[in-house]
């Protein structure tokens, strides 16, 4: 299953894989992304260093920048050319936007939930990034309803389900 994932990641334009927890999303991921250009892997940061590991372990010549340290090192760190990946927390979409370069290969948002709302102020700084590919990975892709799922799939592919007010008229229950 880990090498139809990895497929599917590779060959969809910008897909979502929504694997439950401790299946390899991570190592699908950086399977599918082996020849791909600079890569932002967005995670929260109890995870980056797991990032940092998995990609030493399955692509050990892959260049990788950590995003992390105090603002000014992070400026340098956000300035520095020839990593195939980039791993940041989601914190720093916010902190750091102003040094974020603004165009991308590819962006990964790990643990995607944390874009689920789409009026917070993450979420809407995320999709001022571009990216040819966008990869959103998930163990819990419907928390609790199914407009969660909504700002996932528009960043993914956005206005794939038209607004948010169109989506909630035509997809969800109302009390």
């Amino acid at each position: 299953f880990q090498k139809v994932g990895a497929r599917f990641l590779k060959t969809m334009g910008s897909p979502l894989l929504a694997d439950a927890p401790g299946l390899g999303k991570t190592i699908q991921t950086i399977a599918a992304l082996e020849d791909r250009g600079p890569t932002l892997v967005l995670c929260p940061n109890s995870l980056k260093y797991s990032w940092v590991a998995e990609i030493d372990k399955w692509s050990p010549l892959s260049k990788i920048g950590v995003i992390n340290g105090s603002k000014l090192e992070r400026i340098e760190q956000w300035a520095t050319p020839g990593k195939n990946f980039y791993v940041a927390n989601y914190e720093l979409l916010l902190h750091d936007f102003e040094q974020i370069p603004k165009e991308w290969d590819v962006i990964v948002c790990d643990e995607a939930t944390r874009i689920s709302n789409p009026v917070a102020k993450t979420t809407k700084a995320l999709k001022k990034l571009t990216a040819k590919k966008r990869i959103a990975l998930t163990g819990t892709p419907i928390s609790n309803s199914p407009n969660d799922i909504y700002s996932i799939i528009d960043w993914v592919v956005p206005r794939y389900l038209g607004t948010y007010w169109n989506f909630l008229e035509r997809y969800c229950i109302r009390e």
